[in-house]
């Protein structure tokens, strides 16, 4: 597993820089956090228009 950092500044993973937005940086992170998943989900070549039911894990209660 590869770490990446999403920051305005240098930092000692590999960085991904975006601009310094002030009080808007969260927003700017989150922003550039999403497309980073959106990305990922292309490459890996899954279906982000339709994705999968989840199923449920662990015990289920039958009536």
């Amino acid at each position: 597993m590869k770490v990446v950092a999403i920051a305005d500044h240098d930092t000692p993973f590999p960085t991904i820089k975006t601009p310094a937005a002030g009080d808007f940086n969260p927003y700017v992170y989150l922003c550039a956090g999403w497309n980073v998943l959106v990305e990922i989900g292309i490459a890996t070549g899954m279906d982000l228009d339709h994705p999968n039911r989840a199923r449920k894990v662990g015990n289920e209660i039958k009536i």
